[in-house]
């Protein structure tokens, strides 16, 4: 099972590349006649990953994504992705502002709230 989110914009009617200095669709334009027919794009959000040990075990790395996976669909808000320094400070401004609650944290977010 593998953890995704629905992001704020569908890739499919709005991702381009750069082809030879021009802007070019990344995905066949002609399949809709308007972006809200468009079919859901998930993103994989890194939340979860979830094999069974026997099957992690006997695979190789490129082997774990090849099989069929399950989705667990998690709403865009909760799916914070922590990468670079800008998305911790991203993180730790919704903590501290009680927009996001980590049960685990509550003596570090009341630490932070005496801080500030």
């Amino acid at each position: 099972m593998i953890a995704a989110s629905m992001p704020t914009f569908n890739p499919r009617v709005v991702c381009v590349e750069q082809k030879d200095g021009y802007l070019r669709w990344a995905f066949d334009q002609r399949l809709y006649t308007r972006r809200q027919e468009a079919e859901p794009v998930y993103r994989i959000n890194g939340m979860l990953y979830l094999w069974r040990r026997d099957h992690l075990m006997r695979c190789s790395t490129g082997q774990l994504y090849s099989a069929p996976h399950r989705i667990l669909i998690v709403p865009e808000a909760r799916a914070l992705d922590i990468d670079t320094l800008h998305d911790f400070q991203v993180g730790e401004a919704l903590l501290q502002a009680g927009m996001i609650k980590l049960p685990w944290c509550d003596e570090v977010h009341s630490t932070l709230l005496e801080r500030s």
